[in-house]
């Protein structure tokens, strides 16, 4: 929580090899190569998956399989020094076109949110909610909406696939296509955070 607090004040140097915490906490990115070769980054995502590279990371970014594909995904969210942001708890709402071929009897869509480092933290499914979508139109405009967002402060991108509903063969996947950042006055080492129903009793405590 403090040094949420300082960086609205100051900025702040972090030296990690966590990913997930450089994610959450960091606008740029400084990556020094094992050649010695440092590169400054303003797309902190973009500086993680240089990084990964190393290690033989390597992921797609865009699929397109059999005409299908994902376009103009967006978040409806106000910007911040030229990217999105979300408040703690509000809502958050992504748009994309969905440019379809009508071949197969339905479509199920998936929403993934991952750190910058690539970790899923959180994902929607049509599928698990019993929503077949028609694959009948050869474009078609999606909006999705999830009310009082409960990720912690930080860094995060959103991910877009495309799937037969029946085969499950991907259709479309636009991997980590844009980035949002979540506002809020603290910092947690989890990335979703938990609202339970506490109750607390007192004790009743025998005396000898």
């Amino acid at each position: 929580n403090k040094i949420f607090d300082l960086r609205r004040r100051s900025s702040i140097i972090i030296v990690s090899h966590n990913m997930a915490q450089i994610s959450r906490m960091c606008d740029r990115a400084i990556v020094l190569f094992s050649a010695g070769e440092m590169i400054n980054y303003k797309d902190v995502s973009t500086g993680i998956r240089d990084y990964l590279n190393i290690f033989k990371f390597d992921k797609s970014q865009i699929i397109s399989n059999k005409g299908y594909m994902i376009q103009d995904l967006r978040v409806n969210s106000s910007m911040m020094n030229g990217h999105n942001v979300v408040n703690y708890k509000n809502d958050l709402e992504i748009e994309f076109v969905l440019k379809g071929a009508c071949l197969t009897s339905g479509l199920e869509l998936v929403i993934t949110i991952q750190t910058q480092s690539s970790q899923v933290v959180a994902g929607s499914s049509t599928k698990t909610q019993d929503i077949k979508i028609k694959d009948e139109n050869p474009i078609s405009s999606v909006t999705v909406s999830f009310k009082k967002l409960l990720l912690s402060p930080g860094m995060y991108n959103i991910s877009v696939t495309v799937r037969d509903y029946d085969s499950a063969e991907i259709l479309a996947w636009n991997f980590c296509a844009i980035s949002f950042e979540v506002l809020g006055s603290f910092y947690s080492g989890a990335p979703v955070q938990l609202f339970g129903d506490w109750q607390i009793n007192k004790k009743k405590v025998g005396v000898c």
